[in-house]
């Protein structure tokens, strides 16, 4: 064909890698909307949480834990802000999650592992607007326990979609194999963020930031572990929540987990400095700061401000442990074409 009918004739189709590059683009934002979305979610329910709790209330301790069915029916201004917003968010991640997963799945070059983070983060947003619209009002810890770890998981399996949608090869094709010690230090510092937050969420579940200001001794504290029971419903004393009589133990726990994950993630980050440098100072920094805002909120009486800085912060940890995850993931090179 001559180059002038090239010319006369219909118009060239665009490159196929510049489709890709833009489907590439494209997943990528809607991935990074998605986390800040549920990112939202999460900040909104723990104010929330706290704030209707009695954490905010002027004549603390003694409103705390209350039982004041008028202040449920008519929450204030903050309150009808915050489940605005979190309900906003969480509607806006169900839609974006349905997003990754139709463009995962049907566009070429296929991002499989990120469909399949994608799908896994999509039954668990379904699975918590389920609880969420099946237990309003309980005072089962499980159900906060729930919505706490619930949130994190989806944030994290959004971080680890986010960190595969930034790569330039869905496929593996140009990977190379992982560093066994750096993915096996980081799903171990994960594991025991995850602890720690088993162990803060159920004090905050039970109510029992009032006896946080009461350290206990070693024994005492390992004893509390008998405390962490998420399907025994909460007593009502004299139109206020009883905390169990180990809350205090539960706390001594907490942070000493939290000081734990805080070395730990220092660890990791000196050995993950020369192959991933921005990833170390970023866990490193972001344990710390969690660790300082959680000793923080509780040094004079238990803060709002800095309890909701603490949960950001930790979720923004647990978010960055799956990222570091993600990226250190390498499936081997695919085998030429013959």
């Amino acid at each position: 064909m001559s180059r002038s009918a090239q010319r006369e004739g219909s118009p060239v189709s665009p490159r196929p890698g510049a489709d890709a590059t833009r489907v590439r683009v494209w997943f990528v934002r809607l991935a990074v909307a998605a986390a800040a979305l549920m990112f939202v979610v999460i900040v909104a329910s723990a104010f929330m949480r706290h704030w209707q709790a009695g954490l905010a209330c002027p004549d603390w301790p003694a409103c705390y834990g209350r039982v004041d069915a008028e202040a449920v029916a008519t929450p204030p201004l903050p309150v009808r802000a915050a489940r605005l917003a979190h309900r906003l968010a969480a509607s806006g991640v169900l839609v974006a999650i349905a997003g990754l997963l139709l463009v995962a799945w049907t566009q070429t070059p296929r991002r499989t592992r990120a469909g399949s983070l994608a799908a896994l983060a999509l039954a668990l947003a379904l699975g918590l607007a389920v609880l969420g619209v099946a237990t309003p009002g309980s005072l089962l810890p499980a159900v906060a326990l729930g919505n706490l770890l619930g949130g994190y998981a989806i944030l994290a399996l959004l971080a680890a979609v986010v960190a595969l949608a930034r790569e330039r090869d869905p496929d593996g094709t140009r990977r190379h194999a992982a560093d066994a010690r750096a993915l096996a230090a980081l799903f171990v510092v994960l594991g025991l963020a995850v602890a720690a937050a088993v162990l803060g969420g159920s004090v905050g579940a039970q109510f029992g930031l009032a006896r946080c200001a009461a350290p206990g001794t070693l024994a005492a504290a390992l004893a509390s572990l008998d405390a962490v029971a998420p399907f025994q419903t909460l007593r009502v004393v004299a139109g206020g929540i009883a905390p169990p009589a180990a809350a205090a133990g539960l706390c001594s726990l907490h942070g000493a987990a939290g000081a734990i994950v805080a070395l730990a993630a220092i660890g990791l980050a000196f050995l993950l400095r020369r192959a991933q440098p921005a990833v170390a100072r970023r866990l490193a920094a972001l344990a710390l700061a969690t660790a300082a805002a959680g000793a923080l909120a509780l040094a004079a009486r238990p803060s709002l401000p800095l309890t909701l800085v603490h949960n950001a912060l930790a979720a923004l940890f647990v978010a960055a442990l799956a990222a570091g995850a993600a990226q250190c993931v390498r499936t081997p090179a695919a085998e030429p074409a013959t």
